[in-house]
């Protein structure tokens, strides 16, 4: 709950503070650190950092974090960010590759993973929720083998 209460101040801080009633314009992001020292000490706690590649800040604070070794990786939400890995992979992957972390993609099915798995051999891909058959094939597809599922979504039908 700490991890994620952080994660959701800091995204109300990225998108404009439209959520969290704030009294001072950086406020969610004192609440984001706040929230971040705690997971920093509890010994079990991991965390990963939220890139959307239409706000800078996310890469400087990816920067930050991906020192720490309590930061497992990096997290994509390309629907929720409205983004399109198409045409912003290359920048986000190249990014993960420099700091040797995992990308965990929550939810979207793009053709792209698959391409830029090749692209990108040192970077692992957790294709989170394993959303059906098409992440299956991807994972399969992969010439690195460097795509994973998370299979905390539903069931696929070819493992039924």
């Amino acid at each position: 709950m700490t991890l994620e209460c952080g994660i959701r101040f800091l995204t109300d801080y990225l998108d404009g503070d439209n959520y969290f009633r704030i009294h001072y314009p950086e406020q969610n992001l004192d609440r984001t650190r706040t929230q971040f020292k705690l997971v920093q000490d509890i010994s079990n706690l991991y965390q990963w950092v939220v890139i959307d590649p239409l706000n800078e800040k996310t890469f400087e604070q990816a920067d930050r974090m991906l020192k720490s070794e309590k930061c497992v990786g990096i997290k994509l939400l390309p629907r929720l960010h409205d983004y399109k890995l198409s045409e912003h992979g290359e920048k986000i992957f190249s990014f993960a590759q420099k700091h040797s972390a995992i990308v965990q993609i929550h939810p979207q099915w793009s053709a792209d993973y698959v391409a830029f798995a090749d692209a990108f051999p040192n970077v692992t891909f957790i294709l989170a929720h394993l959303g059906g058959e098409r992440h299956i094939d991807a994972i399969k597809n992969a010439k690195n083998r460097n795509i994973y599922a998370d299979t905390s979504g539903k069931a696929s039908l070819k493992n039924m």
